[in-house]
């Protein structure tokens, strides 16, 4: 009997049966068989046609298919469908973009998948660079900034996972990051994985530190004890989520890497040496954070080895 599981009962894939190479959609269908495993699960394929999309139709298409794109888009993603097979697999969809802009798409479709209770949307990015990035912007991308519904995202470099058995899950400790962790805990439960929680040392006070000595409460401590004492509270907390897993039956590591490079190459070098099968995160939340082009969850989905799971906070 399938295991029932809250973070895995509805999925929305979102696909493009126009992309010429099917290689990392195909990709992304292997990972979602992988994640919905011995799990009872809804996977309903959906497409919503972007700007991009209709001028590239435009150059394959008369001009009467073109004023018809949805009737078009609606049999390109019944005849791509057709060739999977899958159980749980439901008919697909195509929403429509009233606005015609690429804003406009993902909001029809984090509306769609609020207004049908998604627990996931499966997706993958194309890993644009460059000026095409900076103009265009990336479409997965764009989900991940405002999608209230967790993402589940693969670039062109991502591995292909056949288990999540061990989850990296990079975490400042925050009551935000307990959210995502309690619904990670079910996850790993039901893949019976291991989760390491990895945290970086942030360097708040690098811009202060000048002598080698700050004052903290009335008195003056050396940099390295301010260190010391900063990397045993976090041991503390870490020790504390732990023993909640433990309670659910999940194995937990506890990674505490110093201060150095940047926390996005931590994560991502963490990933490949100590070969993690799935990273876990919380995206940045608030105005300042949600518009930096650098944020940090978007910056791992880019350049992930393997695949990322992120929950919005």
């Amino acid at each position: 009997m399938k295991k029932k599981i809250d973070s895995l009962q509805k999925i929305i894939w979102l696909i493009d049966p126009f992309q010429e190479d099917t290689a990392l959609l195909m990709k992304t269908f292997s990972q979602l068989k992988s994640l919905t495993s011995g799990i009872a699960s809804q996977i309903e394929p959906v497409y919503v046609l972007v700007p991009d999309e209709i001028d590239r139709m435009a150059f394959t298409m008369d001009l009467l298919s073109i004023k018809d794109y949805r009737d078009a888009s609606k049999k390109a993603v019944k005849k791509f469908i057709s060739k999977i097979k899958y159980p749980g697999l439901k008919a697909p969809q195509v929403l429509e973009n009233p606005k015609g802009t690429r804003m406009g798409a993902i909001h029809e479709l984090l509306k769609y998948a609020k207004k049908n209770k998604a627990n996931l949307i499966v997706t993958s990015s194309h890993g644009k660079k460059g000026l095409n990035r900076f103009f265009m912007g990336s479409f997965a991308e764009n989900i991940i900034l405002h999608s209230q519904t967790p993402v589940f995202i693969l670039n062109p470099n991502t591995a292909n996972k056949k288990n999540y058995k061990k989850i990296l899950f990079p975490t400042h400790f925050s009551s935000k990051d307990k959210k995502t962790y309690k619904n990670l805990l079910e996850f790993a439960k039901a893949h019976g994985s291991e989760i390491t929680l990895f945290h970086q040392v942030p360097n708040y006070l690098d811009p202060v530190i000048s002598s080698g000595a700050i004052m903290l409460g009335g008195g003056t401590v050396t940099f390295d004890q301010y260190l010391s004492d900063e990397t045993e509270r976090t041991r503390k907390t870490a020790k504390r989520w732990a023993k909640e897993a433990e309670k659910l039956g999940v194995s937990v590591r506890i990674l505490i890497s110093p201060r150095g490079r940047s926390i996005v190459d931590a994560i991502l070098k963490t990933a490949s040496s100590k070969k993690m099968s799935l990273i876990a995160m919380s995206s940045e939340t608030g105005a300042i954070a949600s518009r930096v082009l650098g944020s940090i969850s978007r910056q791992v989905a880019r350049h992930a080895p393997v695949p990322v799971w992120i929950q919005h906070q």
